[in-house]
């Protein structure tokens, strides 16, 4: 799945990203000043590309896109280093990205989020919402939960090409990044809603 990049979190972890507002001058008896405003936004964006393309170089990052929201509306879209290192092509805020990782967590919001919903249960086997069993048969695949496929712990491996529905340790037992298990829980969403990822993405998520 791609989806346009408008935002990096890793720069809010770092503190960079802070409420972006105007704020006024004032006098000593409390009123507005007369004194220009001070423009607190445009000094954030300036900061910003500075890091960036310090921490770019720093990091060999060759390409990124990033946006601001403030209030809940896109405030400011920028490129930063290349999309394609043969042709030279820059990275623009209109870019497309390989999402990769990043649906994970859009993915385990959706699931909570029919949890909440009482649509699936973070506890129970998996297995028994499906009306076409995904994993073959065996003792391990009618333990796996939700909560284990959310939490790494379901015993699937990482093989993801070409997808491997070997379990590999009792679910449970330990922690293993998983890729197959967040494959086998669209499995689970999407035969349970009769609906698709990206469709309950848009529902529950965005």
């Amino acid at each position: 799945m791609k989806v346009r990049m408008i935002a990096i979190s890793l720069l809010a972890c770092l503190g960079l990203i802070v409420p972006v507002q105007a704020t006024q001058a004032r006098s000593i008896s409390g009123g507005p000043s007369p004194i220009q405003e001070i423009d607190l936004y445009q000094g954030l964006v300036e900061d910003l590309s500075t890091f960036i393309t310090a921490q770019m170089q720093t990091a060999k990052v060759p390409g990124l896109s990033i946006a601001l929201i403030q209030d809940g509306e896109i405030s400011w879209v920028e490129g930063f280093g290349e999309a394609n290192l043969i042709t030279g092509k820059p990275v623009t805020g209109d870019t497309i990205f390989d999402v990769a990782s990043i649906s994970k967590a859009i993915t385990a919001y959706a699931a909570l989020g029919l949890v909440e919903r009482g649509v699936l249960s973070l506890d129970e086997p998996v297995h028994q919402y499906l009306s076409q069993p995904w994993l073959p048969p065996s003792a391990y695949a009618e333990q796996i939960t939700l909560r284990q496929l959310l939490s790494h712990t379901s015993g699937l491996t990482n093989n993801v090409n070409p997808v491997g529905k070997s379990i590999v340790y009792p679910p449970g037992e330990r922690f293993e990044y998983s890729g197959v298990g967040f494959i086998y829980l669209q499995e689970v969403m999407e035969q349970t809603t009769g609906k698709s990822l990206e469709q309950l993405a848009q529902e529950l998520v965005f």
